[in-house]
């Protein structure tokens, strides 16, 4: 199995390919966030059209 590039580039080229593909992007809905210490997390849904319609 190839290895995979790691790193602040390849994700730069990564979300760049995916953005790339999108038709549209409605917006975004934060729905939690909480923060403990050195630890985060978030809830979020998006709303984008894909090459094939909407994403889930």
């Amino acid at each position: 199995m190839p290895v995979q590039p790691t790193g602040r580039d390849a994700q730069h080229a990564h979300l760049s390919g995916f953005f790339s593909t999108l038709k549209a992007f409605n917006g975004a809905t934060l729905h939690a966030a909480a923060t403990n210490g050195d630890r985060s997390l978030s809830e979020s849904t998006f709303d984008m059209i894909g090459p094939d319609g909407p994403i889930l």
